[in-house]
């Protein structure tokens, strides 16, 4: 599968992800134009259990492409050192920048003299929005531009790993040969961690002051060098407020574990600095726990839990968790933007204070609020469930009603029949009624 029909199979699969089951069989045929394979592949992907939905699958760019930019090889000032990642757009490599003699990351975006698209526009989008950010915790980008057909991104060189491999070598109880984090047994682990999710909530926040949103947080996206500090990486999807978005209306833009309730739901109002804040929350429950927040069957039913259910205590998962640094999670992860930490900023000090060992400003929201929240985002299931209640509740006064009705009738119709009946006809009617 080539990447641009990825793209639309994908695109059509997240417009149909939150229709009614009933409705979709009707719906993809009008959006694949009748194109029967078309259809059985999205309504393929839409069955899949976490499938290849929430992660683009890593193209066979050498089947795509004559790919032969092997070791060796050189991409205008550039000469490959070797591959160290790929993703849905492209190859990340790590050259020698020659005129500069030093080593950078170098994305390549896969397709070769690739046309004008929504792709390569998220490719430039890359290079100019990471360009104007300069923070010690973004990874920069030194250079970019187009040589031998080939679209590139020049960038910092983080020589260590991103958090999703560090994360992975932890499941295994093991300490990554990138170094970075200490194993999942070691108890300085949540401190850590602490300290990591607190250096890319500034780099956010600072992001965010300069208008971009970038709409895609997670491990695969936190790179994490030798000695712990912790860059923000691809901006891809990111959002600058002040112009219009690449992306069409109603199109979901992020990986969907790591959505906010916001983005899943494909809400009319724009997303804005408080859903990284949620998924930097959904981050620092993974890295915490090894566990995501928010599972599911499918995507569809991944998306329903980011928008309904309350995540687990990250506590039960891992006892070595301090309770301020699971209150500042679950804060992170609160459904409602106006529930979350204002800005990232106050995330990263609410982080400060607990690696300071200081008293945490927020508080735990009590437990009757919570319900109150549950009980609002769930109205309709409730007002159903109310009205079930006060139907059984009610039930024993109508049946009693009821009775006392037929009883009346009976006694009346007694005495009707007393007034025209003899005193042993009566003693009948009586015991009748």
């Amino acid at each position: 599968m080539t990447p641009d029909q990825w793209k639309r199979l994908r695109s059509i699969a997240g417009e149909l992800l939150l229709a009614p089951e009933e409705e979709r069989r009707e719906r993809v045929g009008a959006l694949c134009n009748g194109d029967e394979e078309l259809e059985a592949q999205v309504m393929e992907l839409l069955d899949e259990p976490e499938g290849s939905f929430l992660e683009p699958p890593p193209f066979d760019l050498g089947a795509v492409h004559a790919w032969d930019l092997v070791p060796g090889a050189s991409l205008g000032e550039f000469e490959i050192i070797e591959e160290i990642g790929r993703g849905g757009m492209g190859v990340v490599y790590r050259a020698q920048q020659v005129l500069l003699d030093r080593e950078v990351a170098l994305k390549v975006m896969a397709v070769r003299n690739a046309q004008p698209s929504q792709q390569t526009r998220r490719f430039a989008l890359e290079a100019v929005t990471a360009a104007r950010l300069d923070h010690p915790n973004i990874v920069r980008v030194v250079s970019a531009g187009e040589a031998d057909g080939y679209r590139y991104l020049a960038m910092e060189l983080v020589i260590g790993s991103d958090l999703h491999s560090l994360l992975e070598d932890a499941r295994g109880d093991q300490r990554s040969a990138h170094g970075g984090l200490p194993s999942h047994s070691d108890p300085g682990r949540t401190r850590a961690i602490a300290e990591l999710v607190r250096e890319i909530a500034n780099a956010l926040h600072f992001a965010h002051g300069h208008g971009i949103v970038h709409r895609d947080i997670k491990p695969q996206n936190v790179l994490v060098d030798k000695s712990g500090k912790g860059y923000v990486a691809d901006f891809g999807l990111a959002k600058d407020l002040g112009i219009a978005g690449i992306s069409a209306t109603g199109q979901m833009m992020g990986t969907p574990y790591y959505m906010s309730p916001e983005q899943a739901l494909l809400l009319d109002s724009p997303v804005d600095h408080r859903s990284d804040v949620f998924s930097l929350g959904s981050t620092l429950y993974e890295a915490l726990t090894l566990e995501k927040p928010f599972e599911g069957s499918s995507v569809q039913g991944v998306l329903q839990a980011i928008t309904h259910v309350e995540p687990r205590s990250p506590r039960l998962s891992n006892p070595r968790i301090h309770p301020d640094l699971e209150l500042i999670c679950l804060k992170a992860l609160e459904k409602e933007p106006c529930d979350r930490f204002p800005d990232a900023a106050a995330m990263a000090a609410e982080l400060g204070r607990f690696l300071a060992h200081e008293p945490l400003a927020i508080k735990p929201v009590p437990r009757l609020v919570r319900a109150g929240r549950r009980i609002w985002r769930h109205r309709l299931v409730a007002s159903l469930a109310l009205g079930l209640l006060g139907a059984l509740a009610l039930s024993p006064i109508l049946v009693g009603r009821v009775r006392a009705a037929g009883l009346e009738q009976r006694v009346e119709l007694a005495e009707q029949q007393l007034s025209s009946s003899d005193d042993g006809e009566w003693v009948a009617a009586r015991q009748a009624a």
